[in-house]
């Protein structure tokens, strides 16, 4: 069975155990894949690109919300008056 590999970087467990900086460097930023037995195990991500893979689950978690309210009716607000009844 073939498995598609989403990293241009691939180190195996006993690599990845003696250096794992080293693969992290080598990925210039994307992410490592670890594979087991020919498989992706599992993948190396480093900070900057994980936070952005949240954000963007986010940003689509978002868009979706948006979207199934589009048909919603509006209610306009006025904000200084919104202030005003908080105080």
């Amino acid at each position: 069975m073939a498995f598609e590999v989403l990293a241009d970087v691939a180190a195996s467990t006993n690599n990845l155990k003696r250096n794992p900086m080293r693969f992290i460097r080598e990925g210039a930023g994307e992410a490592v894949v670890i594979p087991h037995r020919n498989r992706p195990a599992f993948y190396a991500v480093p900070p900057a690109l994980y936070e952005a893979l949240l954000v963007a689950v986010d940003d689509a978690h978002l868009a979706e919300i948006a979207r199934a309210r589009r048909d919603e009716r509006a209610v306009r607000l006025d904000i200084d008056e919104l202030i005003a009844l908080g105080k």
